[in-house]
């Protein structure tokens, strides 16, 4: 198990390369949300094996209090069973999702967290942006809004050479919406995660 936080508030989930019983199973200990993806990033999790399941247990925001109860009580589980790869011993079904699609801005982008569009920023978002993880949204939802560079600012992968970023975006009048139902997770309102790292990921329904 790779257990850790996420940059921003969200509720508990775990990921996995594999979407097998054991996998399931431990994932199942500590949360009620499993993610089966495809995207290499050199995580830990993609050593898994059919004699080492591995997985990503990501407990929760960094400040969120819960996480740390979702560790403890993951562990707790994990530890007093009698056999953790067991599956039907978790307190709730899973939740599962699959092909998560990563969403990066381009090298030289300009990110800003504001309830209105910045003119000198490719991408503006909300501050409350994170209150979206994990919740469904309509397609045709607002996410922010984008600057002069429109949707030519982002990056996405699926690991599987799908999903052009016109596929799940368009731009009305400067503002950026979903072209689908969507799901997305892993959001951060720290502007250096999202440049450094990825703006979020996302399941499209």
């Amino acid at each position: 198990m790779d257990i850790h936080n996420t940059s921003g508030s969200s509720p508990s989930f775990s990921v996995a390369i594999n979407d097998d019983e054991m996998h399931q199973a431990v994932a199942g200990l500590f949360t009620e949300r499993m993610l089966c993806t495809s995207v290499r990033l050199g995580a830990l999790m993609e050593q898994s094996s059919p004699s080492c399941p591995i997985v990503t247990i990501e407990c929760g925001g960094v400040m969120d209090e819960s996480a740390v109860e979702v560790a403890k009580n993951g562990l707790h589980h994990f530890l007093t069973t009698d056999n953790p790869l067991v599956p039907g011993q978790a307190a709730w079904p899973l939740d599962m999702l699959y092909h998560p699609v990563r969403v990066r801005l381009n090298p030289g982008s300009q990110i800003c967290y504001h309830d209105r569009r910045v003119d000198d920023a490719d991408l503006t978002l909300p501050p409350d942006i994170e209150r979206h993880n994990f919740g469904w949204m309509a397609a045709g939802s607002q996410i922010g809004w984008l600057g002069p560079r429109g949707l030519d600012t982002f990056a996405v992968t699926d690991g599987e050479g799908g999903h052009p970023v016109d596929s799940l975006f368009y731009e009305e009048s400067g503002e950026l919406r979903l072209k689908a139902a969507s799901k997305l997770f892993m959001i951060t309102s720290r502007p250096d995660i999202a440049l450094s790292d990825c703006l979020f990921y996302m399941v499209v329904d």
